[in-house]
């Protein structure tokens, strides 16, 4: 099953951003991820800047059993899931599932009413530079994978052929 994911972060919200993709290749394997952007908030009524992106993960897992991992994520990240203000609160990482398919479609974001989530997919606004991090800057959709090796992130330059495929060695990749 795939997972179409949105990521978003309003505190540290780079150095986050890069936590949330190492912990996503660290327990979903490869993924496709859509490169970071900031963001204005959507429900907080103050100036609130998040940086946000999309991504699709593989499971063999349900639902509840997925979002249970990135709920796990969350909070490893620092995010308090108990604060009854939670969704308009300044937080970690939110990782939200926005819908699954049996197949490989991205309607779902196309479709999405959220500004965040169209700013992601269509590649508006102003792109995050996160290399210094260790996430090189990608300009499209890319598949992303953590390196057993190295414990690097990688890219792998195909947009989605090594998410599709799996990772392949011999691929050409570059190390974020």
């Amino acid at each position: 099953m795939f997972y179409y994911l949105s990521l978003g972060s309003s505190l540290n919200p780079e150095q986050n951003a890069v936590q949330m993709v190492y912990a996503l290749c660290h327990r979903f394997g490869c993924i496709a991820l859509f490169p970071f952007r900031y963001t204005a908030s959507e429900v907080a009524d103050d100036d609130t800047v998040f940086l946000n992106a999309l991504a699709v993960i593989r499971s063999t897992s349900g639902a509840q059993d997925v979002k249970a991992r990135l709920n796990a994520i969350e909070e490893g990240l620092g995010r308090d899931r108990s604060e009854s203000s939670r969704k308009i609160k300044k937080h970690t990482a939110d990782i939200d599932i926005l819908s699954s398919s049996l197949n490989l479609d991205f309607s779902s974001f196309e479709m999405a009413e959220e500004a965040y989530i169209g700013a992601c997919f269509f590649y508006r606004g102003k792109q995050a530079d996160l290399k210094r991090l260790g996430l090189i800057k990608c300009e499209r959709v890319a598949t992303v994978y953590l390196d057993a090796e190295s414990d690097d992130l990688v890219l792998v330059d195909d947009e989605l052929r090594g998410f599709i495929h799996g990772v392949d060695p011999a691929i050409t990749k570059y190390p974020y």
